[in-house]
């Protein structure tokens, strides 16, 4: 469910190159574990902020012309149909989509927006009409200081100095207090997304005529700015209350404003929010240590392991909006059990690289539809994707072996092309490198395959012309003399019984008694892949 446009953070067009990956290879990335010890005066600020954030019962209110209070028209954008009173007696502008006439309502979605949010709310209308045919109400939201919640807070978007913007908006407070923090911008919209679930809530609670000890459902969707908004709202609609109660579905892309730690000391490029962050640092020195404990406070990391919910979840290999790593450290750090939670993998994050990158966004809004239909639960809607994925693929190939998510121990061929695509060597040139592992880290699991197993269905893939060419390989090939060469030989047919076996030796005992014994008789110091090189060769 992402918009396309600057609607969902900043974009950028990365023709000439790939996005920042911060010199760590897929799996480094996806597995990036970050500390979730909360800052000392965690306890101190989130009651606090509870206190003062459930002093009210937020109730939506459409807006009309003329009408007063929260009914008020927001002439920053119009098509905000309703709207609610929210943290600081703040009026939070919003569009509410009703299911067909006819269709019973089931459940209630909140959504937010990016952090460049500028087209009108009914913009979005289409991104849900899905989930509105299967009865789910549909609340857009617009957190405050962004059009459609300006009437009582003016243009917040709009910098406050040089490469500055919302994020920045009270970040630098000079109050030491850990109550303080409330000036900045960011918990304040936190709040403004939990209040919409639970006016939303309470709005469905009317409509489905339920009991008071009846809770409707309520899910929660947040794409890069407002993913890291819903981590937090969702880490605190959690308690015993029916006013407390947790969401029932959650589904993430690219969180943000996680592992703040790591991003304030790597090197990589960073852009979007977290870019004017770390210019803040730079410029407000003398207040550093306050906004470096305000980001701890709000850190998605420490927050998320308070969500309870399914989670379904995009990530991406490569992002500089959203460093992949640090969106990566959300979700494995969400509290959920492991096995209600579903990581779904993209390429490139933020960044418009081609075709194939964008068609993996749009299967993710289909799988994320599916995910939030009220009439079945989260795995079974994920299951059925995998399902479908694999009778299609049969259909159209003749194969069962790729899998949306995964795929079952024969291999993934789809899966295994893009990861090919992406590791951007031959074939012959991947066994014993960076890329290969990084490989093997996207097919691993998914295939069920070890990377011998990985190699040799690539190497069958090849044969029956179904891997794309890839150029040459990189660096050059060792060289050795004609009396090497010929040992060589001799060793592999020994070891795997005809060159033509060759492939059979690749991450086996034998191989690495193979390098092991060719160094030693020929005084070389040749690694794995150099030799593999050799043996390549060898047999062309």
């Amino acid at each position: 469910m992402s918009e396309s446009g600057t609607d969902t953070g900043s974009q950028h067009d990365h023709a000439g190159g790939l996005p920042e990956d911060y010199g760590l290879d897929p799996i480094s990335t996806l597995a990036r574990v970050a500390d979730p010890t909360p800052a000392p005066e965690h306890s101190v600020f989130w009651t606090h902020w509870r206190k003062a954030v459930n002093a009210e019962r937020p109730s939506l209110v459409e807006r009309v012309p003329d009408g007063a209070d929260a009914a008020e028209l927001d002439a920053s954008d119009r098509t905000a149909t309703h709207a609610f009173i929210s943290y600081s007696n703040i009026r939070i502008g919003a569009r509410l989509l009703t299911p067909p006439p006819g269709t019973k309502l089931r459940a209630g979605l909140v959504s937010g927006h990016g952090y460049h949010a500028s087209r009108p709310l009914d913009e979005r209308d289409n991104l849900f009409s899905s989930c509105l045919e299967r009865g789910v109400a549909v609340l857009n939201v617009r957190v405050r200081g962004f059009p459609g919640s300006q009437i009582d807070t003016g243009d917040l978007t709009k910098p406050p100095g040089d490469r500055l913007g919302w994020i920045t908006r009270g970040l630098d407070h000079e109050g030491e207090l850990p109550q303080d923090t409330m000036e900045w911008v960011y918990p304040q919209a936190i709040a403004d997304i939990y209040n919409a679930c639970r006016a939303l809530r309470w709005w469905l609670q009317d409509r489905m005529a339920l009991e008071d000890e009846v809770r409707p459902p309520i899910y929660l969707h947040g794409e890069s700015f407002t993913g890291g908004l819903a981590v937090g709202a969702a880490s605190l609609l959690v308690g015993r209350e029916f006013e407390k109660t947790m969401l029932d579905r959650l589904v993430l892309a690219l969180p943000t404003m996680g592992d703040w730690p790591w991003r304030l000391f790597t090197s990589g490029r960073q852009s979007g929010s977290g870019a004017e962050i770390l210019h803040l640092l730079e410029t407000r020195r003398e207040v550093a240590g306050l906004i470096k404990t305000r980001l701890r406070l709000c850190d998605s990391v420490v927050l998320a392991h308070r969500v309870r919910c399914p989670v379904l979840c995009k990530l991406a290999q490569r992002d500089e909006v959203v460093p992949a790593p640090t969106a990566a450290a959300v979700f494995n750090a969400l509290g959920v059990d492991p096995g209600m939670k579903w990581r779904f993998v993209v390429p490139h994050g933020h960044a418009e690289t081609g075709i194939a990158n964008a068609r993996r966004h749009a299967e993710f809004d289909r799988v994320a539809a599916d995910f939030l239909d009220p009439g079945k639960p989260p795995s079974q809607a994920i299951n059925d994707w995998e399902r479908g994925y694999e009778v299609e693929r049969a259909e159209t190939t003749g194969s069962t072996t790729a899998s949306l998510f995964g795929a079952d121990g024969a291999g993934g061929e789809r899966v295994l092309v893009e990861a090919y695509e992406l590791a951007g060597r031959t074939l012959d040139d991947l066994p014993y490198t960076d890329a290969f592992e990084a490989l093997f880290d996207q097919v691993g699991d998914s295939t069920g395959l070890d990377r011998a197993g990985v190699f040799r269905k690539l190497h069958n893939m090849r044969k029956a012309g179904k891997l794309p060419k890839m150029g040459r390989a990189e660096g050059k090939a060792v060289k050795v003399e004609p009396e090497e060469e010929s040992a060589l030989r001799r060793m592999v047919i020994e070891t795997a019984g005809s060159l033509g076996q060759r492939d059979r030796l690749l991450y086996t005992a034998e191989f690495d008694g193979l390098v092991e014994r060719f160094n030693a008789e020929h005084g070389r110091s040749l690694v794995h892949h150099d030799l593999w090189r050799l043996i390549a060769r060898l047999a062309k």
